[in-house]
């Protein structure tokens, strides 16, 4: 069995810069790997509804998920990895789980403890607070390019040798 990575998202709005950059990135991951962009959608509610909203995205999110998959949560709260930690911990996922690995980003508000207990690892993009579609296209990006460190393709440089 092949490895496939998703990513899933959850957003209520379209917006051109977002779509752009999204396919850029899912074109580069899957000449590397079996890639699939989940991207759901939100429901409309007020800001004072937030619980609510946060509790349906994280069902929703979750009838994406299978039993047997590798759930790593993107959260502002996660563990901190650098380039070369995270394409390491991805090598070694790849290599050795043997299941699926879905990335999660939550929506505007985030997510509930339901997708915190299921996630198998919980990881920050950055201690900043991030907009969930900036955090995305951040999360492809990393993806993208711990697939070049693990293939050993010139992208990444680090100047820390």
């Amino acid at each position: 069995m092949s490895t496939k990575l998703s990513l899933i998202t959850v957003s209520s709005s379209k917006d051109k810069w977002f779509d752009e950059a999204y396919e850029v990135y899912q074109s580069k991951i899957k000449k590397m790997i079996s890639f699939d962009g989940i991207n759901l959608k939100s429901s409309k509610m007020e800001r004072d509804d937030s619980k609510l909203k946060i509790k349906k995205e994280s069902e929703l999110i979750l009838n994406h998920i299978d039993k047997s998959d590798l759930v790593i949560l993107f959260d502002e709260r996660g563990k901190n990895l650098n380039s070369i930690e995270w394409a390491h911990l991805l090598d070694h996922e790849i290599q050795y789980s043997q299941k699926n690995i879905i990335f999660i980003i939550g929506g505007a508000f985030g997510v509930d403890d339901s997708i915190k207990k299921r996630a198998n690892k919980t990881l920050t993009l950055s201690p900043f607070v991030m907009n969930h579609k900036v955090a995305c296209i951040v999360a492809m990006e990393q993806i993208y390019r711990a697939l070049t460190i693990i293939k050993k393709i010139p992208y990444h440089n680090d100047n820390t040798n």
